[in-house]
């Protein structure tokens, strides 16, 4: 013999069914929430490593080549908090770093979420022949001690497959133009126009083949890349929210907005962003210019803003 429930034992078994899905729904958005704000300020204290290449000061042939240079960090700044980061360099291939400098983004007058040009105050001198390493480390404090707050960058800027100069990007009528000069390319695959509004989220803009034969070349060549205002669009962070009903849930409004809440609450721990055009303000436009080369490699230029022509 079978039993039967009831039909309000049934309505009152789904009641419950229902109230158990809502809480644990619940739960897992403010929880989720809860970790996603605590990684934001975790990754907001570090600086973002935009770019580094060198400033040659001085060339001696006699009695062998020596080169005394200092070093350009494009950074960006994430947070009005304290942070830092340290320049070390390496002349050869192997050993240890020396540390150059200690840079607090704050005595540096760098601004949140504006890409700014450091220039080392000591030089570094060495031998032509000898490879030059520079080593950035980040940190989350205004001093360069305790562990990084991210991976260590090391750049070859003696060695990069290109070597930028004269990058400049203007504004005429609804359109961006960037210009840039190579000094010389070795295995050049392609160049990468990005564009950013904060210094650290970058938006292809498109790209440009070498004029160089094979990628190669040892004499200065001009390239000019020109893109629609209209066309750019910035990414931000998006959210799906959670479709109830495709659950089958039957939820009252109270219900519904409880879980509204929360993921709102997610969303705003995230910071969330609309996703604006490059139309909606010409104002703060960044752009940077990324070298590919035929082996996986990459190299990044200086960062600057798009100027009104």
């Amino acid at each position: 013999m079978k039993l039967k429930l009831h039909p309000n034992e049934n309505q009152g078994f789904l009641n419950r069914r229902y109230a158990f899905v809502q809480k644990a729904l619940l739960i897992l958005a403010v929880t989720a929430g809860f970790f996603v704000a605590a990684s934001n300020r975790a990754i907001a204290q570090c600086p973002i490593i935009n770019s580094v290449y060198l400033t040659e000061v001085s060339t001696t042939n006699d009695p062998i080549c020596t080169k005394t240079v200092k070093v350009n960090v494009n950074y960006t700044r994430t947070s009005n908090g304290e942070s830092s980061y340290e320049i070390n360099y390496r002349i050869g291939s192997t050993g240890p770093f020396t540390s150059l400098e200690c840079v607090n983004s704050g005595n540096d007058g760098a601004t949140q979420n504006v890409p700014h040009l450091h220039t080392s105050s000591p030089t570094i001198t060495y031998n032509c022949s000898q490879g030059l390493y520079i080593q950035i480390v980040p940190r989350s404090n205004g001093t360069c001690g305790g562990n990084p707050c991210s991976d260590p960058v090391t750049f070859d800027p003696s060695s990069l497959p290109v070597k930028f100069s004269a990058l400049q990007a203007q504004k005429t009528n609804q359109h961006i133009q960037v210009q840039w000069q190579s000094q010389q390319e070795q295995g050049v695959k392609n160049y990468s126009i990005e564009a950013s509004r904060d210094g650290i989220n970058w938006t292809s803009l498109g790209t440009v083949a070498p004029k160089s034969e094979n990628g190669t070349s040892n004499e200065a060549i001009d390239y000019q890349f020109i893109v629609d205002l209209g066309g750019i669009t910035f990414a931000g962070i998006a959210f799906a929210f959670l479709l109830i009903p495709a659950f089958g849930f039957k939820l009252n409004l109270k219900k519904q907005a409880l879980i509204a809440i929360s993921l709102f609450v997610l969303a705003a721990c995230a910071k969330s962003d609309a996703v604006p055009t490059a139309s909606d303000d010409t104002e703060n436009i960044w752009i940077r210019v990324v070298q590919h080369d035929i082996n996986g490699g990459s190299t990044v230029s200086k960062v600057v803003k798009v100027a009104n022509k």
